[in-house]
């Protein structure tokens, strides 16, 4: 029995809903793409490179296969605090400074 997930099936069919990447913005604009392995970044366009898709956070300089892309969803609607230097947790209101 085969579903969505199944890794034998197509990736066309395990990325429903998706955009081909040939469609994807070439401005700058971050987006979410996955790869022919599976694997989803997010990535950028930059065209001054040999791989012109910039992945957010790569360490080093592999080059991915793209084949399908989204927007990145907007930001939850909370309140985000800045992180303390020292620990990177939370700064409590009203002890910062």
């Amino acid at each position: 029995m085969s579903t969505s997930h199944d890794s034998a099936a197509p990736l066309e069919r395990q990325v429903r809903g998706w955009d081909s990447i040939e469609t994807a913005p070439k401005d700058g604009t971050e987006i979410l793409c996955v790869s022919a392995t599976g694997n989803m970044y997010v990535v950028s366009y930059d065209d001054i490179f040999a791989a012109p898709w910039r992945v957010m956070n790569d360490c080093g300089f592999r080059e991915h296969v793209f084949t399908h892309w989204m927007p990145l969803p907007e930001a939850p609607n909370v309140e985000f605090r800045p992180l303390d230097a020292a620990s990177s947790r939370p700064v409590e209101p009203g002890t910062e400074g």
